[in-house]
């Protein structure tokens, strides 16, 4: 009898904290409702009215020199501009491609996830991969959807390719920049726009990378504990700015003066959906610095110079991202999310490894 008391008390406080959280949630998004009784339309009216304040004044910022940003790019083959000027930033914000009726069209109000996969143009296999894994299985839930995220591809028949593929799968959206590794901030900065134009009320957004894995049903689970106030992520702690010009990770003083950048989650993360207006409107409001510091490192940038700006908290996300054995099931089955360069076979095999379990 006390041990079923005691799995009583248990579920019952499983449910109320689950109901606790997601009270929590509702209040936060439609606290403007309950104080001037505005409707959900007249708050989404409210956020373009701010994102278009956002967009003017971009085109009024001055342009900053980032020349010396990144002397050894040219050892990668991918170039960081040398004056990046506000007006290249709102053009990187404009859609070459998006998607019907986003989130169903409903602003994602009731949504639990939104996944933003980042992904080159030209990787029409990765993507695949990805639809017929983990992907698919988000698209299949009712409450949950997944887009990649793409820039413009030089090459004319990868854009016909993905115009084709946009079409018949209605999951893309691209940016009208040319893509490469440095100018993922860019990448960034213009999804926060889209989130705050097309699903400002999901619930969740997550940031995603190609090269990842997620496991869909234990993330669900887990948003019913977490606060829906925080960045969630692997998080890096005391991370120096990398000072010699030969690293892939160098950034001049004179571009960044502090020692150490502030705890940031690493390559991927989830955040509230309303968080999106903010830390856009942050990046061009509160200028950090008196310029927009376009650093090449986007989750540097994204989740820890603007997310502190923004005074948004950061905590912790189960990442596994590196393992010795990808089939010990027992010790994989503790983790929501795998990162770390997986490759498409690899994908494959967890994807496998997890529906048979």
């Amino acid at each position: 009898m006390l041990r079923l008391g005691f799995l009583w008390l248990q579920l019952l406080s499983f449910g109320i904290i689950s109901w606790y959280w997601q009270y929590l949630y509702i209040e936060n998004y439609f606290v403007q409702i309950k104080q001037s009784r505005q409707s959900i339309y007249e708050i989404y009216h409210d956020i373009k009215r701010r994102v278009r304040s956002i967009d003017q004044q971009l085109e009024r910022l001055a342009t900053i020199n980032s020349t010396n940003i990144n002397d050894n790019i040219n050892r990668t083959n991918e170039t960081y501009p040398s004056m990046l000027n506000a007006d290249e930033l709102i053009r990187g914000t404009m859609l070459k491609l998006n998607i019907n009726n986003p989130c169903n069209g409903k602003l994602g109000i009731g949504a639990t996830l939104l996944v933003l996969m980042y992904n080159r143009a030209n990787d029409m296999s990765r993507r695949m991969v990805i639809r017929n894994t983990y992907g698919g299985a988000i698209k299949r839930h009712p409450k949950s959807f997944i887009y990649f995220v793409v820039a413009r591809d030089l090459n004319s028949s990868v854009q016909d390719q993905l115009n084709k593929e946009s079409k018949h799968y209605n999951d893309i959206i691209q940016l009208d920049y040319v893509d490469n590794y440095n100018r993922l901030t860019i990448k960034s900065i213009a999804i926060m726009r889209w989130i705050a134009l097309n699903c400002p009320f999901v619930q969740y957004a997550f940031k995603f990378d190609d090269d990842s894995f997620l496991r869909l049903n234990p993330l669900i689970q887990w948003l019913k504990w977490i606060k829906p106030k925080m960045i969630y992520g692997e998080l890096a702690l005391f991370t120096e700015a990398v000072r010699s010009n030969t690293s892939k990770w160098y950034i001049a003083s004179s571009y960044y003066s502090k020692r150490y950048y502030p705890t940031y989650a690493m390559g991927l993360y989830l955040f509230p959906g309303t968080f999106a207006i903010r830390l856009y409107e942050t990046v061009v409001i509160e200028p950090i610095e008196s310029t927009i510091p376009a650093l090449p490192f986007e989750d540097v940038y994204m989740t820890g110079i603007v997310a502190s700006k923004a005074r948004i908290e950061r905590s912790h996300l189960n990442v596994l991202t590196t393992s010795k054995n990808m089939n010990d099931t027992r010790t994989l089955s503790q983790y929501i999310v795998f990162y770390n360069h997986l490759c498409p076979c690899l994908i494959k095999h967890l994807w496998n490894l997890f529906e048979d379990n």
